[in-house]
């Protein structure tokens, strides 16, 4: 029978005989167990497979495209014929082709007086306010304004370049001065640490449910589009992932709330908890940094993620730098920090395609997610990257 000893250093870390970080016996304790949906190696053979077919594809447009060009030689000559005899150039819907040159762009500039521009600031200050109340306003400030609900709707999206969308609702607290000055003292971290941001790996939890539906459909006019969905509760998943620029290291799915532990509530009645707990997220992170040094290239990566509670338990710290991975924690409300939120909405986006049953949600999740590609989430973590000067100088995200 072999010993291990293991010493705690004063910071609330564990280190063994070599002065390595190491676990102590409560650090797995009360671990639960996760359904895996997709792990990186199969990720990575789907779409590496994906990828040679849509390299064999362009293969065969370009071959297609050599042999258009002996065809367009002879239309060129045809195109030039019909000038000669004063023919329309324009292209086939009626659209000139000629392109806008300064002088035009700067009479185009001129037509344009304060109107559009105050009206969109008006609109700007109350998104989700309606024509009545824009109109309201902008009768204060020009005084006898006389419009009608029809035009000044057609105003507001010709003239002022302003569209109908959905809302995205923030916390007051979002953008306060304290916030701000969070978020650029955790990029000044990230540059004084020389983290390279396409490096890390970005960990966080999304919510999927069988009723994950696209909330636009089609109808005859004067109709309403109606889906049928299954007649099924709606139950919430809570779904743990990780991604990096190279793609997916892993999607889990918790197990219904049927199998977790009881927790006691303060008045003395117990329930169950129905999002991920730290028991979850340790089984998580512990899958994740396994996954991680199957590959040379991925050691000693960062992991990063946000403030949640989970997230900052002592033990799930003890776990990552036992595995030889380090912890960086997002600063409060800054999710386009965190490229992986991009990431759950395209997800979410691929899985309200179909409609969902509760035994398919997983396989469903899987499909989805093999259809995202490592490119893609490039782009999500370089966007991320980019607000970086934003937060330098303290501008809100």
């Amino acid at each position: 029978m072999s010993y291990q000893f293991v010493y705690q250093d004063g910071l609330n870390k564990f280190i063994d005989e070599k002065g390595e970080p190491t676990l102590d016996e409560n650090d797995k304790a009360d671990a639960l167990p996760l359904d895996s949906i997709i792990e990186f190696d199969f990720y990575q053979k789907v779409t590496q497979a994906e990828l040679e077919m849509e390299v064999d594809d362009e293969e065969q447009d370009e071959e297609q495209d050599e042999d258009k060009e002996e065809n367009d030689v002879d239309m060129v000559d045809i195109t030039e014929t019909n000038k000669a005899k004063g023919g329309n150039s324009n292209n086939a819907n009626g659209r000139s082709n000629r392109k806008y040159n300064d002088s035009d762009i700067t009479r185009v500039i001129n037509l344009y007086n304060e109107k559009p521009f105050v009206a969109a600031t008006v609109i700007a200050r109350a998104p989700t306010g309606t024509i009545d109340d824009a109109r309201e306003e902008l009768t204060k400030l020009f005084g006898n304004l006389e419009v009608g609900k029809t035009r000044l709707r057609e105003f507001v999206k010709n003239d002022c370049a302003l569209s109908f969308k959905q809302v995205r609702h923030d916390s007051s607290a979002r953008n306060s001065e304290e916030k701000l000055e969070l978020r650029c003292q955790f990029v000044k971290d990230v540059i004084n640490l020389r983290i390279n941001y396409l490096e890390c790996i970005f960990i966080d939890e999304a919510g999927f449910d069988i009723s994950l539906h696209r909330s636009r459909g089609w109808a005859k006019k004067g109709e309403t589009p109606v889906a049928v969905t299954p007649q099924l509760k709606s139950e919430n998943r809570s779904v743990l992932g990780a991604v990096c620029a190279e793609g997916i290291i892993l999607l889990s799915l918790r197990p219904p709330a049927s199998s977790d532990k009881k927790r006691k509530l303060d008045d003395g009645s117990v329930s169950r908890s129905k999002g991920t707990t730290t028991g979850h997220f340790k089984t998580f992170i512990d899958q994740v940094c396994k996954i991680l040094n199957t590959r040379d290239d991925f050691k000693g990566r960062y992991l990063v993620m946000d403030n949640a509670s989970i997230h900052k338990n002592a033990s799930i710290q003890r776990i990552i730098e036992s595995h030889g991975f380090k912890c960086l924690y997002l600063s409060p409300f800054s999710p386009e920090l965190n490229p992986i939120e991009q990431v759950w909405s395209m997800l979410k986006g691929k899985v309200r395609r179909h409609t969902l049953e509760k035994d398919t949600l997983s396989s469903r999740i899987k499909e989805a997610a093999t259809q995202i590609k490592p490119y893609q989430i490039r782009n999500c973590i370089q966007h991320s990257i980019n607000c970086f000067e934003q937060c330098l100088n303290k501008r809100p995200l």
